[in-house]
């Protein structure tokens, strides 16, 4: 936790320089290329990546498709994890982010230049159309990054409240 509070504090200069040109980019979509956009995109995730000392190496490339659209599910473990899957690809790649984190200031913004899909966890209609919608990107060629685990850790503490007797069952959620 100490690494992402100072990766925070380092890059604070740097987003009075990136965000007035991610507002703009977000205004005008029209204006802007998707490779533009991502290359934006891109600057951003290298300096976070560079601030907390992170070096990424890639394994499997040769699995992913390299003309066509392309659904990537991934596991994370960290919250440098989704930066350094989005560092390994060369090509224009969105997400699907839960609408509950497209809420906080910096992650808004990247989300609107990277055209991600926002998904409602508790929203089944919005679940069917966001569904509907990647699928429909997919066909025109577009990637995805998915991380499906989603966050647990409040059904965990709900659960564990609910069953003291388990106590010990479970790890402790740090």
């Amino acid at each position: 936790m100490k690494r992402f509070h100072r990766v925070i504090l380092k890059n604070l200069p740097r987003l009075t320089l990136y965000l007035p040109r991610i507002k703009r980019m977000t205004l005008r979509p029209m204006r802007y290329t998707r490779s533009q956009r991502h290359e934006m995109a891109m600057r951003i995730v290298h300096a976070v990546a560079r601030s907390g000392k992170i070096e990424v190496e890639a394994f499997g490339q040769e699995n992913i498709p390299l003309d066509g659209g392309c659904l990537i599910c991934a596991n994370h473990q960290d919250k440098f994890d989704p930066l350094a899957i989005w560092l390994t690809h060369k090509q224009p790649a969105s997400v699907v982010i839960d609408d509950a984190a497209c809420h906080r200031p910096v992650i808004r913004d990247f989300v609107r230049i990277v055209n991600a899909v926002r998904l409602q966890k508790d929203n089944l209609k919005s679940m069917y159309r966001m569904t509907h919608e990647i699928t429909e990107r997919l066909r025109a060629g577009e990637r995805f990054i998915l991380f499906p685990e989603g966050r647990y850790e409040e059904r965990y503490q709900k659960f564990r409240l609910l069953y003291p007797a388990l106590k010990g069952v479970f790890p402790k959620l740090r």
